[in-house]
């Protein structure tokens, strides 16, 4: 990422921590932190929760930056190309939204998060399934389990597969947000749990594929 773009991402996460901390003062004692299939709060926290909230952004920033030192393929960080660059872009941006639609909801302005959250991690899993195909091998980033860590060739494949499925996951999310119906966020959420166990056996099935064209030669 380049110093700019880094500065800009920085300054964002900073002014919103900042806008955080004011908000505190204005919160009622009880704040939602988690919204069911339906985008219906169904778990409250102390308000002192707010700011890891808003310093959720920072805190990820600063994660993105340094783990690749301690992974040990960190050689495969240079090879992703803007992949990383543009996943972490919309992590933190996603955690920005959520963090802000807590404290809208917290004071009773109204926004529609039905449609805002949704339409956000929508965006995330497009951004995520057309980046995912580029990420090479490494041990904290992508879909990691025996199979693909143990092959280039199942990882390169796996997140192929991968990538199309988060493409897909994340066209239903924006319909999703737009029609706000229950019985479409019910099969998104389906499709997307069957979605990550299918590249679990998908990968697996690749592996053993590959130990087996090994054992005939």
């Amino acid at each position: 990422m380049n110093k700019y773009t880094r500065k800009i991402l920085w300054m964002i996460s900073i002014l919103s921590l900042f806008g955080t901390t004011i908000s505190y003062f204005y919160l009622p004692e009880q704040i939602p932190i988690h919204w069911n299939v339906n985008w219906e709060v169904d778990n409250l926290a102390d308000k002192n929760m707010i700011f890891l909230l808003g310093a959720l952004p920072i805190l990820l920033i600063i994660m993105f930056r340094y783990l690749p030192k301690f992974d040990p393929r960190r050689y495969n960080y240079s090879k992703h190309g803007k992949a990383y660059e543009y996943i972490e872009i919309a992590t933190v941006l996603l955690m920005i939204i959520m963090n802000w639609i807590t404290i809208g909801v917290s004071l009773n302005i109204n926004i529609n998060e039905k449609l805002i959250l949704p339409l956000a991690l929508g965006v995330l899993f497009l951004v995520i399934g057309n980046y995912m195909p580029r990420l090479k091998s490494n041990y904290f980033f992508g879909i990691k389990n025996p199979w693909t860590l143990s092959s280039d060739v199942v990882w390169r494949k796996t997140h192929k597969m991968g990538g199309y499925i988060f493409i897909i996951i994340g066209v239903l999310m924006i319909i999703m947000g737009i029609i706000q119906n229950k019985l479409m966020n019910n099969l998104t959420f389906l499709a997307l749990i069957v979605g990550i166990i299918w590249l679990y056996i998908y990968s697996y099935l690749i592996y053993k594929d590959i130990i087996g064209n090994k054992d005939e030669q």
